[in-house]
């Protein structure tokens, strides 16, 4: 093995292998009102990841407006990866740093510091205090903003970067900022301004950096899936309110920025996870993502043809992301009343105080911080016969219907009477059906040959029974669209001992990714399942890791 793989692979391992809370001196901190970082003072260690890991390949001739970067240690080649390749690119005066406040000790949900040094191994940081005094006498956002010195200290979204900024930037000022952690929608709205503002008063040549980790605290078949909706919501530049990302604060104001700048041509440059890095089908997985924003130029077009032919050739998980094709991940859950019906996202019940009965009820299968059921499109349980769920996300429609036992038949024969009108050729929106049956009584599934005959018309089809007394079914096409795939789902909701199978389908165009968790319990209620490390590894069921979440 070469040197420098060895010592790379060194640096992975020593690192702590999630954002948990630093020490003191793991975060190299001192009372004399200098933030550390780190591997303190360990001058042979950065050099060791400045010299040792190549540059990823990047758009040529283009200067990003900003970009978002993970600060997860684990992943510090990566990171050192990207500023690598950047720095031929940007020669930014002033470079802002938009983190969670991970720790909660901002006085407001705004927070950048006053007379805080930041140290790197190449020397001190210059604070931009002119910027500070700006955003914190601006009009709309004064109320909003607390000035501290006492919050940097620990404050790994912000350290993890300082090393990598002295050196790449060597003259740059930086303007670091916190944002308050589970903020309410009212404050997504300041943080969209503040996003405004630093459009307003930044030099043309900044740089804005949004220090981001992705999902958490899943093994990494869930944390791909969650990964999907990540993607195709900020490659699109969408609401990130819900995506399952440590800090929609942070993204929201970094979009708000780029929309005002015009900025508005997002690339994914590379993507991974725990699971690269310590490859275990079962290991506690946080993901990142490395995304570069552009503004539109002459040399935007064939410099991202010529980056996609590039990248082809390098282990970077790149992504192309057409607008065109259809993009949904959603989840199905097996029978049983639970309450729960359609849901778009999970709320994380924090303090026990949620007075909704499927939260409650539904409490361990959400998992920690609610995350394992805060990643998707949509959370299908069990809704009442007659409704029609509709949303559009992601220039997709989702249409979920639900009939019960009694409607099939005549249903069955509207959906798949053959069509006599006139072919119109028009170019429709992208679109995924469900179609969800209650059983009733002794009533029984249908017959598959009228199941694959509606899956000509819908792209998954549930029989399930709300007495949670049969297995519900789920069908779906193949990617091939010539086969059919089943999945019992098992109950999810019983009154004695269930046990059943979650499902993740994930539609990409034409093609369908499909992930199936398996479960069982002795008291009735689904639990959580697969959110940790089992304790007896070889005894839990192997999971087949989704595309993407193996490297290449």
């Amino acid at each position: 093995m070469k040197l420098r793989n060895l010592v790379f692979i060194l640096a992975c391992i020593l690192v702590l292998a999630s954002c948990s809370k630093k020490t003191e001196e793991a975060a190299g901190v001192n009372t004399l009102g200098t933030a550390g970082y780190q591997y303190f003072k360990d001058t042979e260690m950065w050099k060791n990841i400045f010299n040792h890991t190549q540059a990823f390949v990047v758009p040529k001739n283009l200067t990003p407006t900003s970009i978002m970067i993970p600060h997860h240690d684990i992943a510090i080649g990566n990171q050192n990866s990207f500023y690598k390749a950047l720095s031929p690119l940007v020669k930014p005066s002033v470079v802002v740093i938009i983190s969670p406040d991970h720790f909660e000790r901002g006085k407001n949900i705004i927070t950048m510091p006053q007379n805080t040094v930041f140290s790197s191994p190449e020397g001190d940081h210059v604070l931009d205090k002119e910027i500070i005094k700006k955003i914190s006498e601006d009009k709309e956002l004064s109320s909003y903003v607390s000035l501290q010195d006492d919050l940097w200290f620990e404050e790994h979204g912000i350290f993890s970067h300082t090393p990598f900024i002295k050196h790449y930037f060597p003259d740059a000022r930086v303007v670091p900022v916190v944002l308050k952690m589970l903020s309410k929608d009212d404050e997504f709205e300041k943080y969209k301004a503040l996003g405004k503002v630093l459009a307003k008063i930044l030099p043309e040549d900044s740089l804005v950096i949004a220090s981001v980790d992705c999902s958490h605290y899943q093994i990494p078949s869930v944390t791909a899936f969650h990964d999907y909706v990540i993607v195709d919501t900020l490659m699109r530049m969408e609401n990130p309110r819900y995506a399952e990302i440590d800090s929609p604060e942070s993204i929201t104001a970094l979009l708000s920025y780029n929309k005002a700048l015009g900025a508005v041509n997002p690339v994914l440059l590379h993507q991974s996870s725990t699971y690269d890095f310590i490859p275990q089908e079962f290991v506690e997985s946080t993901s990142h993502l490395y995304i570069s924003f552009y503004k539109d130029s002459s040399d935007l077009k064939d410099s991202l043809n010529t980056f996609y032919d590039d990248v082809k050739n390098t282990k970077q998980r790149a992504k192309k992301i057409n607008n065109e094709k259809r993009a949904q991940t959603l989840f199905f859950a097996g029978s049983g009343k639970t309450g729960a019906g359609i849901r778009k996202t999970w709320e994380w019940d924090r303090y026990n105080t949620s007075k909704d009965p499927a939260e409650n009820l539904l409490k361990p299968l959400a998992g920690k911080e609610a995350r394992f059921l805060y990643g998707f499109d949509a959370l299908i349980f069990d809704p009442m016969p007659g409704t029609v769920y509709e949303r559009t996300l992601h220039g997709t429609k989702l249409t979920v219907k639900t009939i019960s036992q009694d409607d099939y038949d005549s249903f069955y024969k509207e959906e798949t009477k053959p069509y006599a009108g006139p072919i119109l050729k028009i170019k429709q929106m992208p679109e995924v059906k469900v179609l969800e049956v209650v059983l009733t009584g002794s009533k029984t599934i249908a017959p598959r040959d009228q199941i694959k005959e509606l899956l000509k018309n819908f792209d998954v089809i549930v029989f399930r029974d709300d007495e949670g007394k049969k297995d519900a079914m789920l069908y779906c096409n193949k990617s091939n669209l010539e086969e059919i795939e089943e999945v019992n789902l098992g109950i999810c909701h019983g009154q004695a001992a269930i046990k059943g199978n979650v499902a993740f389908i994930n539609f990409d165009g034409e093609d369908i990714n499909l992930c199936t968790l398996p479960y069982q319990s002795d008291d009735g209620i689904i639990p959580a399942i697969h959110q940790f490390i089992p304790d007896d590894e070889n005894a839990a069921p192997v999971v087949e890791l989704a595309p993407g979440d193996r490297e290449n």
